[in-house]
């Protein structure tokens, strides 16, 4: 199955031009450098900020609009904007109806409403001033508009990824409680069709948030099960749970441990892909292929 894989190391600028790698997942066990045919221009975008996610071969994407070219020197907005494409086309989506000069941290899903046959865009924007708050804005590309949704009680930390589909929901590590003794984590769920939000319950052995966090959280699809991979800095060492039941809380495993040495100098890691008894990892450079057996592994640029 071909798959455009999203990492910002697979979409780049090169030479003036943006390009974007189309593969599959099964050729990430088997190849350690992505093939240069693979290659799509993305015209004609020449550069972009960063890679939010993908649905249905629609690529997300957030840059900066150049207001003026001085002697080589590039002024930008100071706003950042968002741009869907793929290779036959691409759209520039209009402004959303915030700009908070306290927001801290914002994050996106992108994915498609099939029950309303409609491609949705969730920014959710977290900011600070006296109090904690956390907005949820939704773009239809059908009516091409935002409205605001609701006012959520979690916090996300800034290293938040794109929203990841379980069950046609979208999934994020959140705090609730945050900037109290009695924060703690849990996975927040928004149901893509309806737009309701629920909490889906860590293992018992995650949900307590430390206040010097000496790790990072993400979520992930582990064979149609919501799985999360625990990443400890102080060892170098990482845990997948899966959640064998969606919603019971007793049902989580931890599924695999990743033994010392692989995470060194890795600030994020996200399940991709199992297979053969090797389990397919993303990084912010690129992806990981750790072989559980004899504990190696194999860097993908």
């Amino acid at each position: 199955m071909i798959s455009i894989v999203i990492s910002p190391n697979i979409a780049k600028s090169k030479e003036d031009r943006a390009v974007i790698y189309d593969v599959g997942y099964d050729s990430l066990f088997e190849k350690s450098e992505f093939d240069e045919a693979a290659a799509v221009e993305m015209y004609p975008l020449k550069s972009f900020e960063k890679m939010l996610g993908s649905c249905n071969g629609l690529v997300l994407f957030s840059f900066y609009k150049e207001l003026s070219s001085i002697h080589g020197v590039v002024h930008r907005d100071k706003w950042l904007r968002l741009c869907l494409w793929n290779p036959a086309e691409h759209k520039q989506l209009p402004e959303s109806q915030n700009k908070i000069l306290f927001q801290r941290n914002v994050m996106y899903g992108f994915c498609y409403d099939y029950r309303n046959d409609d491609y949705k865009l969730f920014k959710v924007v977290c900011y600070h001033k006296d109090t904690y708050e956390t907005l949820v804005y939704v773009y239809r590309l059908r009516s091409n508009s935002w409205r605001s949704s609701q006012t959520i009680p979690y916090w996300f930390p800034s290293d938040t990824t794109s929203g990841v589909v379980v069950r046609n929901a979208l999934h994020w590590i959140g705090t609730v409680d945050v900037g109290t003794r009695h924060s703690s984590e849990v996975i927040v769920s928004l149901n893509i069709r309806d737009e309701i939000l629920e909490s889906v319950l860590l293992p018992k052995q995650l949900s307590k948030k430390e206040f010097y966090t000496t790790k990072i959280m993400t979520v992930g699809v582990l064979e149609g099960c919501l799985c999360v991979v625990d990443l400890k800095f102080l060892s170098n060492e990482a845990d997948v749970w899966v959640m064998q039941e969606y919603g019971v809380q007793e049902s989580w495993v931890k599924q695999y441990s990743i033994a010392s040495g692989l995470c060194i100098n890795v600030s994020y890691l996200r399940l991709i892909s199992s297979k053969k008894g090797k389990i397919l990892l993303q990084t912010r450079s690129g992806f990981i292929l750790y072989d559980l057996k004899n504990s190696s592994t194999r860097e993908t640029k």
